[in-house]
């Protein structure tokens, strides 16, 4: 399918705004409201994002959210944007405005997850440019420094060892980074589900969702939308994606956020 420019499709898209209902913005955070970085802990939602996402999650009829990889305690430390919905470590938790943080996995994963660790740094004593990541309900592996030539033999070993440890916990594959996740069903797609079927569930009018991604993972919550919201993939056009429409770039976002913030007023 033939994607075109979300711009080329705005006068279509406030139309749709001004059938009511409220609009539910989610956006993944790496590589879509923030630059990707070589090192993931010094990303940052740059200044213009912020003020753009605040002055929207203000007006009533917006709610905005984040849905990310990153863990909530993380993603939530450095957005920092008020009555937000967070969705954190790709579905296993997450926190709607007003709400408790809802959690799908507990900490009898945590020694499984040390064991695989273990596991895998035995298959690659020597490679270089590794770098863990433990969060509260997971284990990432990021590889960007690493040698190129050096790739196979991690994604190898991840694989080796996923497999070991199922069907306790499940391998997934972003930009340049593996990740080890409790197997119980959670995802970015199902959380977000659940979270527009709740606000469905409280309000009486539609909701309209609009998905913003750039990553492999964000392909399900294109699906999950479908042909009821907007899907939008930030960066270069591909052959194989679910989202509708695409932007080139997180500053082409913010462009669109500030568009939007302006034609809302």
């Amino acid at each position: 399918m033939f994607m075109c420019s979300f711009w080329e499709v705005r006068s279509k898209f406030a139309e749709s705004l001004r059938a009511g209902g409220r609009v539910v913005l989610l956006f993944d955070f790496d590589g879509t409201l923030a630059p990707l970085v070589i090192r993931p802990e010094r990303a940052r939602l740059p200044a213009r994002a912020r003020r753009a996402l605040e002055h929207l999650a203000h007006q009533p009829r917006f709610l905005v959210g984040i849905v990310t990889g990153r863990s909530l305690a993380d993603i939530r430390r450095r957005a920092k944007l008020g009555r937000a919905v967070y969705v954190g470590s790709h579905g296993l938790e997450y926190v709607v405005p007003g709400q408790g943080v809802v959690s799908l996995a507990d900490r009898e994963y945590r020694p499984i997850l040390r064991q695989l660790r273990e596991r895998v740094q035995q298959s690659l004593p020597k490679v270089p440019g590794l770098r863990w990541e433990a969060k509260p309900c997971s284990l990432a592996l990021h590889y960007r420094q690493a040698r190129s030539a050096d790739v196979p033999g991690i994604l190898s070993a991840a694989r080796r060892a996923a497999m070991d440890f199922s069907p306790a916990l499940r391998l997934q594959r972003g930009k340049k980074i593996v990740e080890f996740l409790p197997n119980v069903g959670a995802s970015k797609a199902t959380a977000v589900r659940a979270i527009l079927s709740q606000l469905k569930g409280k309000s009486r009018d539609s909701c309209l969702p609009v998905y913003f991604g750039d990553d492999l993972t964000d392909e399900p919550v294109f699906r999950e939308i479908g042909g009821r919201g907007w899907t939008i993939l930030v960066g270069r056009r591909r052959a194989r994606t679910a989202a509708q429409y695409y932007l080139r770039s997180p500053a082409e976002v913010v462009c669109w956020l500030e568009w939007l913030g302006e034609v809302t007023v």
